[in-house]
Parts: C-alpha cells; structure tokens; sequence
C-alpha cells in the first residue's frame, strides 16, 4: 500500500500561476483553466515528480470512489462522508494522486475536508491547488477542522480559528468526533492532534 502524507495541515508552497484575459481559452501550454475569479481564469500548472506528467484537478467520478477511499482511510482521516460527487481529484498518468472534499450538511454549512496528497506528489503544490480549486465555487461561509499546529497556515485563504460553540451542530459534531479519534489514538501510542475549527467567511467586496 502506499503511503499518504496529509496536506491539510501543511498546504505547500503556492505554486506558479498563469493569469489569463476574459476570452482566452487555455494557457500557452495548453492546459485549460480550472477557476473564476472577477472575470479573469487562472490556469494552474503541475508536473509529477515520478514521471514527469501534467497533475490536472478536476472532479471526480464515480470510478475514483475506491482511490478516494484508499487515500483518504490510508491517512487515518476522518473515514465518514465519502461521497464522490462532493470530490475534487489530483490525476497524474492515469492515477488519483491527491484529493479534497467540500462536505454539504444537512445543516446548510459546508466543510472542506479529506485533503490528501499521495507520497509521491508531494512537494509539487498539489494540496495548495486542491484547496484553490475547491473554494473558488464557494461564495458562502466555509468550515474545516484541523490540528491546532496547522491553523495558521490556512490564514491566506481567509480562514480564522473560532470557538468550537459557535460553530454550526454538523462542524461541532465532527469535531467532537475526531477529538475523540485522537484520544483513541493515544492508547495506540500515537500522538495526540489537538483540532480546531477554522471559519471562512465570504468576501464583503
């Protein structure tokens, strides 16, 4: 089984980004954009360190359902809500290497969550991709929850830490469940991850 390594926690480095005028329909590179944003498209570019393919994001479908799972239950995150029409993937040659889901509860709040980026994609900005693509349809307030360590590290795509009572129920349940997993997890002899939970909220402009 190969191994994961979650990027939820450590989005990487931005990577390079092409910004192309209203009208244009792919980058000189020919890679068709993927976001939105106040009528200009951003292209995003990415090369697999194994065989130097072009990672493309795009959603998923029902045949990536088994891939996503493996990743995601391989990484030890939280294993429930796996539907695969709330998936964005990473695909490099053929393979799912990475993926991101923005959960829909029953609630009305959203969550971004399973973010996962196999071994060897890492260090190429697929997480920071993922995340990009996946907020860009998102005009509406937006929750995660990760390791207290990691939070800081979502400030540049607007996300703050809140007080876990003011939190939507479903975004409060998840996160009494995963800090229950983590206790579990210290009578497995593995390290305790204090969670939080990250609000974004639209953009007043």
């Amino acid at each position: 089984m190969k191994q994961t390594k979650h990027f939820g926690a450590t989005p990487e480095k931005r990577p390079k980004q092409e910004w192309l005028k209203p009208g244009s329909t792919a980058d000189r590179s020919g890679v068709q954009p993927l976001e939105f944003r106040r009528g200009w498209r951003i292209a995003w570019r990415g090369v697999s360190s194994m065989n130097g393919e072009n990672i493309s994001i795009r959603r998923a479908t029902e045949q990536d359902h088994p891939a996503i799972r493996g990743l995601v239950r391989g990484e030890r995150l939280n294993p429930t809500d796996l539907m695969w029409p709330n998936f964005l993937v990473a695909a490099a040659d053929g393979h799912i290497v990475g993926a991101i889901q923005m959960r829909k509860h029953a609630d009305g709040s959203r969550e971004l969550g399973s973010l996962v980026v196999s071994k060897e994609s890492r260090g190429q900005g697929v997480a920071t991709r993922l995340i990009y693509a996946v907020l860009a349809t998102e005009s509406g307030p937006v929750w995660m929850i990760t390791a207290n360590a990691f939070a800081g590290a979502y400030s540049r795509w607007g996300f703050r830490r809140i007080e876990p009572r003011t939190a939507p129920v479903r975004i409060r349940r998840n996160h009494r469940m995963g800090s229950l997993a983590s206790i579990v997890s210290f009578f497995k002899r593995r390290p305790i991850r204090r969670l939080v939970i990250l609000e974004r909220l639209p953009s007043m402009k």
